[in-house]
């Protein structure tokens, strides 16, 4: 509750959003602490305390209930978040992690991977680009939609919010 109060400035906003993570763990196949470790995590990076838990719906989607690929995926996304883009070590964190943002451009857009590589290594894939594409993947018709509430439902998903 202490790091909240400090990052969100009262304890107050540090209760809310303790609420906020109560209430969304228990639907999802994490952990309460997964969803409070990931929160502050992407708060020190620089995610809007009101975007929070939208964000973390959308990255626990993409990391298909799984504790590991959320943790490396939130990384990813506040790095990529504080520095405005995405680089080379980031795309590979991610794409180890089951999502290439690059190849969803690319099947989006008709753009080959060989060029996106190009604008990756030149700096021009920002991280509002990268976004976007996690929020296709994870809206409606997206790879990823429901995915957290698919798992929720397995026998893992049901032990994590048993605990």
């Amino acid at each position: 509750k202490v790091s909240f109060e400090v990052m969100l400035g009262s304890a107050d906003a540090a209760d809310k959003m303790l609420k906020d993570i109560g209430k969304f763990a228990e639907t999802t196949p994490f952990s309460f602490d997964d969803i409070r470790d990931g929160t502050k995590k992407l708060i020190a990076f620089g995610v809007p305390a009101d975007q929070v838990i939208d964000t973390m719906q959308m990255l626990g989607d993409t990391a298909q209930g799984d504790a590991q690929k959320l943790e490396t995926i939130v990384d990813v996304f506040g790095k990529m978040t504080a520095q405005g883009k995405l680089q080379g070590e980031e795309l590979n964190r991610l794409t180890d992690a089951g999502f290439n943002p690059l190849m969803q451009m690319s099947k989006r857009t008709g753009v080959s991977m060989g060029t996106l590589m190009k604008q990756l290594e030149g700096g021009q894939i920002s991280a509002a680009m990268v976004k976007d594409e996690f929020i296709r993947a994870t809206s409606e018709g997206g790879k990823f939609h429901g995915m957290m509430d698919k798992q929720s439902q397995t026998l893992n998903g049901l032990m994590s919010t048993l605990q």
